[in-house]
C-alpha cells in the first residue's frame, strides 16, 4: 500500500518523508548456502525454520543460478505456515536445519583423533585390553568426510575405544590408563600410564 505524505505544490522540508510504502506480501526466507548443502535442497520438500520460538515450515522457491561469494548460493524460501501469530521484521534472523541422506556411512569423530602420517595415509590411535593392560594400537581408516572439526571416517572400529585428543603424546604399544568421557560425549580419552 502506498500512502502519500505531501500534496502535489506543497512545500516539502530536507529529509522529511513524502510516500509511505508498506509492502503487503508474504515474507520471504533467504539464505546464503554452501553449493554443497544447496544442491541438496529438495524442491518439492517442506523445510523446517523457527522465527521467535516458532515453527515454520518452507519450501524452495529458487536458488540463485550465481555464486556470490564463490561457493555460495543465494536459496529462497517461500513461507507455508500461517504468520497470524508470528511478529517478523526485515532483515530478521532465522534458524533452520537441514538432515541430508548422504549414502556415507562411518563414525563421526573429532579431527582432533585423526592422523595422517607422511604416506597421506590416515589412521586413528585405540585403546585394546591385552593381558589385562590397556595398549595403545594404531588402527588405519579413510576419511569420507569432513565438517568443521569432525571427519567422517570408515574402517574396523566397532566396539573400539578411540584416543579422542593428546595422539601426539602416545605411541602404539604403550601401555595407558583409559579415562572415559561422559556418555555423551564423541569418544573416549587415554592418559598415559606411570
Amino acid at each position: 500500500m502506498e500512502q502519500p505524505l505531501v500534496t502535489e505544490g506543497s512545500l516539502v522540508r530536507a529529509k522529511s518523508p513524502m510516500v509511505s510504502i508498506v509492502e503487503t506480501s508474504l515474507p520471504i526466507i533467504e539464505i546464503d548456502l554452501p553449493r554443497r548443502y544447496a544442491t541438496l535442497i529438495d524442491p518439492a520438500a517442506s523445510y523446517v525454520f523457527l522465527l521467535d520460538g516458532v515453527s515454520l515450515k518452507g519450501r524452495v522457491r529458487n536458488r540463485s543460478f550465481t555464486e556470490n561469494p564463490p561457493g555460495i548460493v543465494k536459496t529462497t524460501f517461500d513461507i507455508e505456515s500461517d504468520l497470524a501469530q508470528v511478529n517478523f521484521y526485515l532483515e530478521q534472523s532465522v534458524e533452520a536445519r537441514f538432515s541430508f541422506p548422504t549414502g556415507k556411512s562411518g563414525f563421526w569423530l573429532p579431527m582432533s583423533s585423526v592422523q595422517k602420517n607422511s604416506a597421506g595415509l590416515w589412521s586413528v590411535m585405540v585403546v585394546e585390553s591385552v593381558n589385562g593392560k590397556q595398549i595403545v594400537s594404531q588402527r588405519p581408516v579413510e576419511i569420507e568426510d569432513i565438517r568443521d572439526d569432525a571427519a567422517l571416517v570408515s574402517g574396523e572400529l566397532d566396539d573400539q575405544l578411540i584416543v579422542r585428543d593428546g595422539v601426539h603424546r602416545i605411541v602404539a604399544g604403550q601401555n595407558v590408563d583409559v579415562n572415559e568421557v561422559t556418555p555423551d560425549g564423541d569418544a573416549i580419552a587415554a592418559s598415559q600410564s606411570e
